[in-house]
């Protein structure tokens, strides 16, 4: 039976590079039968500097995850790079449904533990870094799209591509938390829904992405994609802020889209993420 699990949240994200929130902001995802909290912390004090940081801005967001009434600790960290709109268009900055898919992993190791991950729109890697971090996964790819030496200018202009830099950022995020050391496989890896080739990936056994619908030239790529990496024996799990709080010009496309395949099974559940000094509805 082919699984295919669904998260819709309803976020208050109506800017493309929304500021951080404040140091020591506390974000919580409740769902049915879990509840996750995230705490941002003071980031490392000194990181070494690289290429991105010399040409861009950048900023540094630490993120430590609880569960089942734990107290966040520094054990649970992930530390990720924000990088300037120029650098990365729209995977610039660390989005609150990369926070709430991050901490619904953290809350359900058991869907990660020993798993093949695959991360669509890693961004600065959140959700991805969680997996291989903390939730034991096998291996982690995580993909997005940038500019490379042969990129058209126009694809530039119209898709809003990230800079070559862009996958710097992505590599130094996964450096960063000590996972080029050994445990985890953690890669990172150029895809373009447009022109892909699924034998490139490989196989994976969970395929994540968060708010990866804002276009509707990007909607039947993206729906082909899910398409050729799920099959009989893995499941994709999305995370997507609903209007009215979230403005995304492909959703509803996107949803009239997933309600057409038949042979996909959809689930949902509702939840509720506390966060950016508001409560919100969300669906799963």
């Amino acid at each position: 039976m082919l699984f295919f699990s669904i998260a819709s949240i309803v976020l208050p994200l109506l800017t493309l590079s929304p500021p951080p929130p404040p140091s020591f902001a506390t974000f919580s995802l409740t769902g049915d039968n879990f509840e996750a909290k995230v705490q941002e912390q003071s980031p490392p004090s000194t990181t070494p500097p690289d290429t991105v940081s010399d040409l861009y801005s950048t900023s540094l967001r630490s993120f430590r995850f609880a569960v089942d009434g734990d107290e966040a600790n520094i054990q649970n960290s992930i530390h990720t790079r924000q990088t300037s709109f120029s650098l990365g268009k729209l995977g610039s900055s660390v989005w609150g449904s990369s926070i709430s898919l991050a901490s619904f992993l953290y809350s359900n190791k058991s869907k990660v533990e020993g798993k093949r991950v695959l991360e669509l729109g890693a961004g600065c890697g959140l959700p991805g870094l969680t997996c291989a971090k903390l939730c034991d996964a096998e291996s982690v790819m995580l993909t997005d799209f940038w500019e490379t030496s042969v990129s058209n200018e126009s694809d530039d202009l119209v898709r809003l591509l990230p800079d070559s830099l862009f996958a710097t950022n992505l590599a130094y995020n996964v450096e960063m938390n000590g996972l080029g050391e050994g445990g985890t496989t953690t890669t990172v890896q150029r895809l373009d829904w447009h022109n892909q080739n699924p034998n490139d990936l490989g196989d994976f056994d969970l395929v994540i992405g968060s708010d990866l619908v804002y276009n509707t030239y990007d909607v039947a790529p993206l729906l082909s994609v899910l398409d050729n990496v799920l099959n009989d024996k893995n499941c994709i799990l999305l995370f997507i802020p609903l209007p009215p709080a979230a403005r995304r010009e492909a959703l509803p496309l996107f949803l009239e889209e997933l309600d057409l395949k038949r042979e996909w099974v959809v689930e949902k559940e509702e939840m509720v993420f506390k966060g950016f000094g508001e409560e919100l509805d969300l669906k799963r």
